[in-house]
């Protein structure tokens, strides 16, 4: 597949996988498409050392875009140790303002598990973007039940405790 060709799939798993209710109150991620539609995502390749490339863009993040997704094709195939990369580079998110949540092909029944439409992939994906968006956002979303329906509890605590953390430094 050409990166064109990733990025069409990541756009079409974003509409499936995230901005669908799926009989839920919410989308898995209520703010997915107006951030697609006002150009606010930019999807980003990656073929080697992944974890280098993620501390590259947190060195010279601009707010141009409010999510980096970056497609990485050297990635742990073990879930476990994919997300543990992630937790570790997010405990410096309180001095870097910016929070991973990564999805793998091996993880929650793969990437593009919701649409028996796309073929599976070979890439896993990084979405990087301000923590201090993010969780306010989510402070806005718990009012409205969402974290009963999503999203793992320990990863709400970690972000929310980097958060404040950063909160703390200011």
């Amino acid at each position: 597949m050409t990166e064109s060709e990733i990025e069409k799939q990541i756009r079409e798993w974003s509409r499936f996988s995230l901005e669908k209710k799926h009989g839920k109150s919410l989308p898995m991620c209520p703010y997915a498409e107006n951030t697609w539609n006002n150009d606010k995502v930019s999807v980003q390749f990656c073929y080697e050392n992944y974890v280098e490339r993620v501390k590259s863009i947190q060195e010279n993040w601009n707010d141009t875009h409010d999510v980096i997704i970056l497609a990485c094709f050297d990635f742990e195939n073990d879930p476990n140790a994919f997300q543990s990369t992630l937790d570790n580079i997010n405990e410096n998110a309180s001095n870097t303002n910016l929070w991973l949540m990564g999805f793998s092909p091996h993880c929650y029944g793969g990437i593009f598990e919701a649409n028996p439409k796309t073929p599976p992939s070979s890439y896993a994906m990084i979405f990087i973007q301000r923590l201090s968006k993010l969780q306010e956002a989510a402070y806005e979303l718990q009012d409205l039940g969402y974290y009963k329906e999503y999203e793992s509890q320990v990863m709400h605590e970690n972000r929310e405790f980097e958060y404040l953390k950063m909160i703390d430094k200011w």
